[in-house]
């Protein structure tokens, strides 16, 4: 059997009798039970309402998740800048040139920026304000320092001096840093972007003669630096007709004293050093200065002269 329970308003009269209840009031809730003879489908007016509202749900939910799987939005200039107020700025921070350097303890009329070398050197020329005693200056690609010097400040505040660096075996764009303190203890940096040529695989930084002029035996000095795959440099000391006078062989290897070894070491660069006595007749007509050496990796060979005239620096 299958019963309907329901809810109907009666009069009291009604309760009464049915054996229910007495109420003040002339008409009530009753529950009652009917039984249903036939079996029958019960429609509750609210489910279909229900199911109305539940597609209409899933609807509006597939439309905004189709929309948004099939578009990926990337907000513009003009969306952030809608929504920050500081935006503006700070795009002018990351998009717009940097402002010039104002003068400062340190100006550097050399290297300019933007300025290419090669030859394993660069010339550093600047002025200073009179309580700055030397600037520190470094060249480095990245975190790897390739070579630095210290620079003495004149009474009149100029400085200069030359970096001898080691050099990539490729073209690349280096850092060169001036830095120091002035006389408070303030301190001071200034940088400059140059471009260095990819380093021959023999290069010579300095080259002079010391003594001579005093009675002292004469003494060539060379120093340099050449790729990590040549073990040995052999300098000769000539006279200008050809004629050899002396020579050594100087290892090519890290020299932990030398300004720059490790970063040289990352670039696959070492250096080398040269002490010759020479004849203080061969002074008057100047002398050549012969590097040969021959390369491990390759087996290539190579050979390099250069002219040092008098006592001092040399000339190439």
């Amino acid at each position: 059997m299958k019963y309907l329970a329901g809810t109907t308003s009666r009069t009291t009269d009604e309760a009464d009798a049915i054996g229910g209840w007495s109420f003040d009031s002339s008409a009530a809730p009753v529950s009652t039970i009917e039984e249903l003879g036939e079996p029958a489908t019960v429609a509750v007016a609210r489910g279909r309402w229900d199911r109305i509202v539940g597609v209409l749900v899933a609807v509006c939910a597939a439309v905004v998740c189709f929309g948004f799987a099939g578009r990926i939005w990337i907000p513009t200039a003009a969306d952030v800048h809608a929504v920050d107020p500081l935006a503006s700025q700070r795009a002018q921070a990351v998009d717009s040139p940097a402002p010039t350097a104002q003068a400062g303890p340190v100006t550097l009329s050399e290297p300019a920026d933007g300025a290419r070398s090669a030859g394993g050197v660069i010339h550093v020329q600047g002025q200073a304000t009179p309580d700055v005693k030397s600037v520190h200056v470094s060249v480095a690609l990245g975190s790897a320092v390739l070579g630095f010097s210290d620079l003495d400040v004149g009474t009149d505040g100029t400085m200069q001096g030359d970096v001898h660096l080691f050099e990539p075996s490729f073209d690349v764009a280096v850092t060169v840093l001036a830095t120091g303190a002035t006389g408070d203890g303030a301190r001071f940096e200034v940088r400059r972007t140059v471009d260095v040529a990819a380093g021959a695989p023999v290069t010579i930084w300095h080259e002079a003669i010391s003594g001579g002029s005093s009675g002292d035996a004469p003494v060539l000095l060379v120093d340099g630096s050449a790729r990590a795959s040549i073990p040995s440099v052999t300098v000769e000391v000539l006279t200008s007709s050809g004629r050899r006078l002396a020579g050594a062989v100087a290892p090519n290897g890290r020299d932990d004293y030398r300004p720059g070894s490790f970063g040289g070491e990352l670039v696959g660069r070492s250096s080398f050093r040269a002490r010759i006595a020479i004849p203080s007749s061969a002074l008057a007509g100047g002398i050549v200065v012969r590097l040969s050496w021959r390369d491990d990796a390759t087996g290539a060979t190579g050979r390099l002269s250069s002219i040092v005239t008098s006592p001092g620096p040399g000339v190439r």
